[in-house]
């Protein structure tokens, strides 16, 4: 029963992917091409080691699981550290998010103050005391 209800789990999470199973090897292979909602749906599938170990071994006609452990079964026959692979390209986009969002930081707050500018085309300078002021 766990099994089963496993592999729904997984078809259910495959089907909500709205990718196709080519455009998923070929982001393994490429190292990208995966938006970070996909990656974590694809994380939260990853197999234990020990599932592996079952599965890989296989020696019957793979076309006897279920579509979701067929896929599974030919991704990891393709690619046997995918999901180590999922989850390194999802640590790699969150930290360039990250990356990108705190350099933007770091420019914000390189530029001296009385290069700052309002909307309504001022400049903002801090005048003696340490205060902002509009000019």
């Amino acid at each position: 029963m766990g099994m089963e209800r496993e592999s729904q789990n997984t078809a259910i999470v495959l089907k909500s992917l709205g990718v196709l199973h080519k455009e998923i090897k070929d982001a393994l292979v490429n190292g990208d091409g995966l938006n970070a909602d996909n990656l974590e749906k694809l994380t939260k599938i990853s197999l234990t080691t020990e599932e592996i170990s079952e599965i890989l071994p296989f020696d019957r006609d793979p076309t006897r699981f279920a579509d979701a452990k067929s896929f599974v079964y030919h991704f990891l026959e393709a690619f046997p550290s995918a999901f180590t692979h999922f989850d390194a390209m999802l640590f790699r986009l969150n930290c360039y998010t990250d990356w990108k969002h705190f350099l933007g930081f770091l420019v914000l707050h390189s530029v001296p103050p009385s290069h700052w500018r309002t909307g309504s085309g001022s400049t903002m300078a801090e005048s003696g005391d340490g205060r902002r002021r509009i000019s």
